[in-house]
């Protein structure tokens, strides 16, 4: 790994801080990471609810955070949608009172799939990869899996392919089936919001070839299709997304806001394989 990679990976990593006013009107000192931003998910929610065309949507934990890409030579796309599963499990355990835990770093996590290697956890990925500490080599599914593993986070995996019975379901529709039925199974405490419906379910990585994303939710529309919601960690969250975040105003329609979170099914059709991991 070149030199300035790594330096970019090491201070992009490191937090900025500035003061706001809290929902209690006192000031609050907030650490900011610019290609993290807290808490999109609500907004995505809002935005859905508001949208004539959708019959019913559902949508992961609230907390999730959206990572983007830094600006350096080199795809670290599975690197970033480990931190945004890892931004849920952190909210699960962190203190209000001091401020969200930081992600770890692109290199503090290769550390930790080396070490899970090191224990025998998905160990044949060292076979594939040759290993990955302070390399630019992707990951994908199995090395996401061995970094949770060696948390001690249970995991579960599952690939969809499509088959050469034409008769048997394509791989995009074993994806949307399964994805649906996930969040269809943490109704029981989800957030009602016309029809949003926000559980306490984890997001789940997502991989297809030669890229990763991370999923955030499914739509489906009043004529029955279904939409992935996804962070795509290649873009920056839109600064009018970060606007209405905010509670600002803007004009915009709601298909210009969603068209970097939604996957439908013409989109899916491109690839015959997908990978999951919840």
């Amino acid at each position: 790994m070149p030199i300035q990679v790594r330096r970019v990976l090491e201070n992009a990593s490191k937090p900025s801080y500035e003061c706001r006013i809290g929902p209690d009107g006192r000031l609050v000192r907030e650490a900011i990471i610019y290609n993290q931003t807290p808490r999109p998910v609500p907004v995505l929610a809002d935005l859905s609810a508001a949208d004539p065309n959708i019959d019913i949507a559902y949508f992961c934990h609230k907390s999730v955070k959206h990572v983007h890409r830094l600006k350096c030579d080199g795809n670290f796309c599975g690197y970033w949608n480990i931190q945004m599963l890892l931004s849920y499990r952190l909210a699960k355990i962190e203190d209000p009172a001091h401020g969200s835990l930081p992600l770890p770093s692109v290199l503090e996590i290769q550390d930790t799939i080396e070490a899970a290697w090191d224990a025998g956890i998905c160990s044949f990925g060292r076979t594939e990869t040759g290993g990955i500490r302070n390399t630019r080599k992707w990951i994908g599914t199995h090395e996401a899996a061995a970094y949770f593993l060696k948390l001690g986070q249970p995991v579960t995996a599952l690939s969809f392919k499509t088959s050469s019975n034409p008769k048997a379901p394509s791989s995009h529709s074993q994806l949307l089936d399964y994805v649906e039925a996930y969040f269809i199974s943490g109704l029981e405490h989800a957030a009602v919001n016309g029809s949003s419906r926000m559980t306490q379910l984890p997001p789940i990585y997502f991989q297809r070839p030669g890229h990763s994303m991370t999923i955030v939710g499914i739509e489906r529309r009043n004529d029955g299709d279904r939409v992935l919601l996804v962070f795509d960690p290649s873009f920056a969250v839109a600064e009018v997304l970060r606007q209405l975040k905010n509670g600002r105003v803007h004009r915009s329609k709601i298909d210009t806001l969603m068209a970097a979170f939604r996957q439908d099914g013409a989109h899916l059709t491109r690839w015959k394989e997908y990978e999951i991991m919840m």
